[in-house]
């Protein structure tokens, strides 16, 4: 699965940047503040088309260490740090997924991120690219 990588950039902007509630200054003591943000993100996606996207994205964010995470969660009104952001996506993980086990080391096979071929990507456009 060949997943745009702006696409879920996009998904944890919105968590990050405050879009579904009230902008949040700096991050938060408990992350359980975001659970509302998360149903609403999971809603967003849904309207799109894009929910298949979020659990392999997701995983495969927190499989990668050597990914610095820092510029998906930054956002107009904080500055989010690569453990900020990683925190958030294992929150996201528990919430949604409650069931699932570990993750280990460059899971979910078969899954790429990709960045968006052209133009800026956005919501009304496909998260996922055929295979080459």
């Amino acid at each position: 699965m060949r997943i745009v990588r702006e696409a879920i950039m996009n998904y944890i902007q919105d968590l990050t940047d405050g879009y579904f509630s009230k902008p949040r200054e700096g991050f938060p003591g408990e992350l359980s503040a975001f659970d509302h943000d998360i149903a609403k993100m999971v809603e967003r996606a849904q309207v799109y088309g894009h929910v298949e996207i979020l659990r392999p994205s997701i995983e495969y964010l927190l499989a990668h260490p050597e990914i610095d995470l820092e510029h998906f969660g930054s956002a107009d009104n904080w500055a989010w740090e690569n453990d900020e952001v990683r925190a958030l996506l294992v929150h996201i993980r528990k919430r949604l997924w409650p069931d699932v086990g570990p993750l280990f080391a460059g899971a979910p096979p078969g899954v790429e991120l990709v960045p968006a071929p052209g133009r800026e990507w956005n919501y009304s456009m496909p998260a996922v690219l055929p295979e080459d």
